[in-house]
């Protein structure tokens, strides 16, 4: 037998998660995805997360539209993190606007996770790779819980510096 999940512990299913079909040879529709437990969310928002990350957007920037609108910003025209190479790494600086572009982009594209921070693990020069980790509240159906953990960032293309660590 099954055991129930309280619907206090459950938060919905995210559109695109519902459409996708885990069996495509099967001729039965199995019974539709519509609420995740907690474990079932957050790999859902950490897949999700990583995926936005690890996408960059076409080279527009807002800053370049002629009448520059915050309310494009969260559209699929600008979907995912941007190039970090203007960034001098190797100052604090440069550190706090990676951090800031990359809480940015989670907080536009990401609506079931808040008071974002993020924090930089390292960078490895050969796999232009970037290790960070990502806090913040989780929230979604009736569920809200501080939650932590690492993401990597790909072609990061970072070429200053070739540690990131404090």
């Amino acid at each position: 037998m099954t055991t129930k999940i309280p619907k206090s512990l459950q938060a919905p299913v995210p559109l695109f998660d519902r459409l996708v079909d885990n069996n495509p040879r099967s001729d039965e529709e199995p019974t539709p995805l519509r609420r995740y437990n907690r474990d079932q969310l957050k790999e859902s928002m950490h897949h999700e997360i990583e995926m936005l990350l690890n996408t960059r957007p076409g080279h527009l920037r807002l800053q370049e539209l002629d009448e520059p609108d915050e309310s494009v910003a969260g559209t699929t025209l600008f979907y995912g993190a941007h190039y970090f190479g203007d960034h001098d790494v190797t100052s604090t600086e440069g550190k706090a606007n990676i951090k800031h572009l990359l809480a940015q982009t989670i907080a536009r594209f990401e609506p079931r996770l808040e008071d974002i921070k993020v924090e930089i693990n390292a960078f490895d020069r050969v796999k232009q790779r970037l290790s960070v980790i990502i806090d913040g509240t989780l929230v979604s159906g009736n569920i809200r819980e501080q939650w932590s953990f690492p993401v990597s960032i790909s072609d990061v293309e970072i070429t200053k510096n070739e540690s990131l660590a404090s």
